[in-house]
């Protein structure tokens, strides 16, 4: 296995979670193992988190040599909208205007960069779905699929200048998306960005790969999130193989084109609290993913162990069993090369 991250988004308390990873002294095993940290830009900019917080954190980072991601909701904040065609306004503001989370990060970057570190990698979730329609209502798009991949472009360049060394990854909600004009897990709703049908993927995929090969600033990843419940289920439009055989061939195109591949473990039904016993199935059901993506012929680049639900509910400690991290041990001992 290569490179583990340990994601955790808060969506219940923003003033824990992540923070709590300042005390060492609850995963002093898992810290071996452990690559990256991956936190959600909403935990970051949140009002009750305090800069000593951050201060702390960041000291954490750098006592166990482990790197930070931060995850953007499209560019930034996935309500701007503003966008007039023809220009770079929607990539600047984002970055710098009353939508953008700059400014907090600018204030990130500089308690990093007093400890010779960076963000290492910028995560882009969804940023053309958002970009075409930030309200995931039903009207026509704000701009084109070649639009918005510009504008992310646009917006990667900005952040280079700021920090020449993060790297990007964009983030795709795999069952949500077509693939090579087969449909997605629940057939292709009518219109389009409408019941959390998101289009076609490939046609997202081929605008990065063009832009990739012109532009100075490059995507470095594609991280895919495929919750486990749907990749296993059979009950959809989809069959498993077809699932399955979708993210074998994602994976192959993203090499192909010469950037790295990632998959983020995590399981709908038990994180949001629809069976018994929640924190234990949900380990053992990432777990069962895991397993079953390997044996399927996958080989991510990134392994990414996410919390983003309900459940598990605990982040720490590693000891205690089914916390996140103690998950994440697990994943370590059982898989890491």
């Amino acid at each position: 296995m290569n490179p583990i991250t340990i994601k955790n988004t808060e969506p219940v308390n923003f003033t824990t979670g992540a923070w709590d990873l300042s005390d060492l002294s609850k995963w002093t095993k898992t810290q071996k193992g452990l690559d990256v940290v991956y936190v959600f830009i909403d935990a970051i900019c949140h009002k009750d988190v305090t800069d000593a917080q951050l201060e702390s954190f960041c000291d954490m980072l750098k006592k166990t040599d482990t790197k930070l991601a931060i995850e953007l909701a499209g560019l930034g904040n996935w309500y701007q909208t503003s966008y007039q065609p023809g220009t770079d306004d929607y990539a600047y503001n984002s970055m710098y205007g009353d939508f953008g989370d700059y400014t907090r990060l600018k204030k990130l970057m500089g308690i990093l960069a007093k400890r010779g570190l960076i963000i290492e990698y910028l995560n882009f979730d969804h940023a053309f779905m958002r970009a075409m329609n930030p309200k995931y209502a039903n009207e026509s798009p704000k701009m084109s699929i070649r639009e918005a991949a510009e504008q992310l472009y646009k917006y990667m360049a900005m952040w280079h200048k700021e920090c020449a060394g993060t790297k990007f990854n964009y983030i795709v909600n795999f069952p949500n998306h077509g693939w090579k004009r087969s449909p997605s897990i629940t057939g292709n709703p009518t219109p389009a960005f409408s019941d959390y049908y998101f289009g076609d993927f490939y046609d997202d995929f081929q605008e990065i790969c063009r832009l990739n090969e012109i532009s100075d600033v490059k995507m470095n990843a594609i991280v895919v999130d495929f919750p486990y419940n749907p990749y296993l289920n059979s009950d959809m439009v989809l069959s498993k193989t077809e699932k399955k055989n979708r993210i074998k061939d994602l994976e192959k195109e993203t090499k192909a084109a010469g950037m790295e591949y990632g998959v983020i473990f995590n399981s709908e039904d038990e994180g949001m609290g629809r069976t018994s016993d929640h924190n234990r199935q949900y380990f053992n059901a990432s777990m069962e993913f895991i397993a079953y993506y390997l044996a399927n012929g996958g080989d991510p680049d990134y392994f990414i162990n996410e919390a983003w639900y309900q459940y598990p509910d605990k982040l720490l400690p590693e000891d205690e069993p089914f916390t996140l991290m103690n998950l994440t041990l697990e994943i370590i001992k059982k898989y890491k090369k």
